[in-house]
């Protein structure tokens, strides 16, 4: 994004990335009438939304490189999903030295770095302390700005993972159940079944857990807020809120289909600093921030896509550059989609070959619904 206005550059502004995961346009702000996101809403109530927003993958580890790279994440060997889980090669996606995560950037410009525990971006595991340690000033399990010198800004990123698939597994479910840290808002006949679904209760079942999920999510947005508030800070800082990529649900994660890779975005601009143009429509890889003044440095020499948000007389692309590659040791696709020799879909005793990925390949034959898909 290119930031052209003189307070911008004289304020310097703190930033604050909130990042969900797995996760589509399923707030009420974006016109989900099923969703219950009230501080999601509040917060879009006085930002600017974009509803046409596209990761470049569809699985979070070569999303989150590319984001977090500003290319594609082809360009740096991203492309892959998880890198380090390919045994048989010691192979890692290292980036050439020219091509920076642009907090880095921000950090030489004086900007107080941190992030919560995932980084997963392929140079990198996926857990804190285990990337490059020239990003990040903290990285770990409590995220906060109090770690900055006086009056120094910062650039947070932070990742909300109430909304992983994970947490629609049987157990992950009997689990947040018992220790009551999720709120039933949402119930299985309240929502509604896409038309690649089939209308079965367990499916419903699903999807209800992932609207509670997602309310559970806002909860924590509106905890971050709040901090920012008491803290003094909510006039100077821009928000941010996204996904990683689209739904945690089977025809979606790991897919490239919009349900894969559509996201939803909320930019919040503190009046004093709000550039004079923006309009409602992006796409991710974000372009490196290029900011006058100080922060000329952090245009960077490569980047992917749009430097600026474009104005109304710019022409709109026709196609957006996606990319789905290698899951682990094989594609994860269940088997009725790469073998339609097998009508009978994705089955019970569906297997994968003998020292593939268990991980990987059938994590999500254990979730009830997959069973459902027979011969569809």
């Amino acid at each position: 994004m290119l930031l052209t206005t003189s307070a911008y550059a004289q304020q310097r502004p703190n930033i604050l990335l909130i990042m969900a995961e797995d996760m589509s346009a399923r707030v009420g702000a974006f016109g989900d009438e099923v969703a219950v996101t009230p501080n999601l809403d509040r917060l879009a109530s006085t930002s600017i939304r974009y509803p046409n927003t596209f990761t470049t993958a569809g699985v979070c580890a070569p999303s989150r490189a590319a984001h977090i790279l500003a290319v594609h994440q082809m360009s740096v060997g991203a492309q892959h999903m998880r890198t380090r889980s390919f045994k048989e090669s010691p192979y890692r996606s290292v980036p050439p030295a020219h091509i920076k995560a642009y907090p880095e950037l921000l950090r030489r410009q004086g900007y107080y770095t941190f992030t919560s525990s995932k980084l997963d971006y392929q140079f990198s595991n996926t857990s804190a302390g285990s990337g490059p340690f020239s990003i990040w000033d903290y990285e770990g399990a409590e995220p906060t700005w109090q770690g900055r010198a006086d009056g120094q800004p910062f650039f947070g990123f932070v990742t909300l993972t109430e909304t992983h698939e994970q947490q629609m597994f049987p157990r992950k479910v009997a689990m947040n159940n018992a220790k009551g840290s999720r709120s039933k808002v949402v119930h299985a006949d309240q929502v509604l079944v896409p038309p690649y679904y089939p209308d079965h209760d367990t499916i419903r079942t699903d999807i209800a857990q992932h609207y509670n999920n997602i309310f559970t999510m806002d909860q924590m947005v509106g905890k971050w807020l709040l901090q920012l508030r008491e803290d003094g800070l909510a006039e100077n800082t821009i928000v941010i809120w996204t996904t990683d990529h689209g739904d945690g649900l089977p025809r979606a994660k790991r897919e490239i289909y919009d349900s894969g890779i559509k996201v939803p975005l909320i930019i919040h601009w503190p009046k004093g600093i709000k550039p004079e143009t923006l309009v409602s429509r992006t796409r991710r890889p974000f372009a490196r921030p290029r900011i006058p003044g100080k922060q000329g440095a952090l245009t960077g020499r490569r980047r992917s896509g749009p430097v600026t948000l474009p104005g109304p007389e710019t022409d709109r692309r026709r196609f957006h550059h996606r990319v789905r590659r290698r899951h682990c040791r094989r594609s994860s696709r269940p088997r009725f989609a790469t073998r339609p020799r097998r009508r009978r879909g994705l089955n019970a005793d569906a297997r994968s070959p003998k020292g593939a990925s268990k991980k990987c390949d059938s994590h999500w034959l254990s979730r009830p619904y997959t069973r459902l898909f027979a011969s569809r």
